[in-house]
This record gives C-alpha cells, sequence and structure tokens, in this order.
C-alpha cells in the first residue's frame, strides 16, 4: 500500500510540474478520469504534499478557485524519481498539460519581449505577472535575434518555476 501511494504521490507531482498552476478540479479531473487514483487518495495525497512542503495550494484572488504549484522541493522530487513513474503515465500527463485549453491561470503569467538595438545586439525583457502586476522582471542580452528567441521560448516554458525557485533560494 505504502508502494502505491509514494507512486500516487509522484503522478500529483509529475502533473502538476508538467502543468504549472494547475486548477485543483483539472487536477482531480485528470487523475480520476485516467484511473490513477480515487477522489479520496487524491485528497489525501495533496493534503500531504502541501504537509511535507513539496507543492502549494493557492486560492484564486478572481473566484473561489484553488491552484497548485510546485516548490523548489517538490520539482526535485520529481526529477528525481519520475523514472519510477510508468513510461505511459508520464505520456499521458504530457499530452494532456500540452494539448490542455487550460495552460494559463488567472494567478501568474509569464511574459517575454525582445527588442532589437541592431542587428547584433538584441535585449529580451522577461517578467513574472501577478494579477497583470509584475512580481520580477529581468533583462538579458543576445547577440543574435536566434538567441533572443531562445532566451524568449524558454522563459515562457519554465519562467514561473524560475521565480518560485527564485523565491524559495531567497527565503
Amino acid at each position: 500500500m505504502d508502494l502505491q501511494l509514494s507512486e500516487s504521490k509522484l503522478i500529483l507531482l509529475f502533473v502538476i510540474a508538467e502543468k504549472e498552476n494547475i486548477g485543483e478540479t483539472d487536477l482531480i479531473d485528470f487523475v480520476i478520469y485516467h484511473m490513477y487514483m480515487d477522489y479520496f487518495t487524491t485528497q489525501s495525497c495533496m493534503t500531504e504534499l502541501e504537509e511535507q512542503g513539496l507543492v502549494v495550494k493557492i486560492k484564486s484572488r478572481t473566484d473561489d478557485t484553488f491552484y497548485y504549484t510546485l516548490l523548489p522541493e517538490g520539482d526535485e522530487v520529481v526529477k528525481l524519481f519520475r523514472n519510477r513513474i510508468p513510461h505511459s503515465i508520464r505520456e499521458d500527463i504530457r499530452t494532456y498539460a500540452k494539448d490542455s485549453l487550460l495552460r494559463d491561470t488567472p494567478l501568474m503569467d509569464k511574459v517575454a519581449t525582445i527588442t532589437a538595438v541592431d542587428e547584433s545586439h538584441f535585449i529580451v525583457t522577461c517578467q513574472v505577472l501577478d494579477n497583470d502586476q509584475p512580481v520580477l522582471s529581468f533583462v538579458m542580452t543576445s547577440d543574435s535575434e536566434a538567441g533572443a528567441n531562445r532566451i524568449r521560448n524558454q522563459w515562457l516554458m519554465k519562467g514561473i518555476n524560475i521565480y518560485l525557485n527564485l523565491l524559495g533560494e531567497l527565503s
């Protein structure tokens, strides 16, 4: 039973890692639909993951919706133990995260803009926004348009996690 419970927690952590700021309802619907676990197991595991400091549950400021986000420690657990999740389940989760129409949440957003100074100097401005207010901003430079686009694309994929890891390091 304990091994099954550990796998359930890993599955939940992996879903949250793949789909930043996943809504509580979306998370529960996904794992129940795919029959990875039942409602009560899901709730129990999520409570334990919160108590262990691996995830945080955040209430939306605009409605009564709750979202889960990985904390840096949770991200480390996923990196260390992701191979213990069966490959088919990892692929189901990746497909869900990629194809989901609900990718962005009203909690946080990430933006990145590129400004060309000249043909060989590009400035990439990266931000994390919370309710349309910047909570993190920084600027990077690149000597090519391709390099600037790479920075921008990486930020758009990983910006929220980078921000949360930075908060974890500073606190």
